[in-house]
């Protein structure tokens, strides 16, 4: 999901909930399908590495009504990205603003 960086912690939250409760887990060839033709082109980058480089990123993941939150972190050119586990955040998915929060939290570390 992309957002405008401005967006307000409701609006936020919102799109985030809205997003978790009408998706679903794509298969790894879905998401590399996803990514090649579609992702690099909205984000105006010429490959992945430019794109981690120069932005932040975290799973949000939503099992029941538990939240995950994990940041990524850039490891450099030609090894992608890796999985932040140690700053994984999991909170109720009740309160929207919150989860909004929490989100900002994990990418603006």
């Amino acid at each position: 999901m992309l957002m405008p960086v401005h967006i307000d912690d409701e609006q936020l939250g919102k799109a985030i909930l809205g997003g978790l409760n009408s998706s679903r887990t794509l298969n790894e060839r879905e998401e590399d399908e996803y990514y090649l033709k579609d992702l690099l082109r909205i984000m105006k980058e010429s490959s992945y590495n430019k794109l981690y480089a120069n932005s932040q990123c975290c799973s949000i993941s939503l099992t029941g009504n538990v939240v995950r939150l994990t940041p990524y972190k850039y490891m450099g050119r030609g090894q992608g990205i890796e999985e932040q586990e140690q700053l994984t955040i999991e909170m109720s998915a009740d309160d929207y603003t919150a989860v909004a929060n929490k989100a900002r939290q994990v990418l603006l570390g």
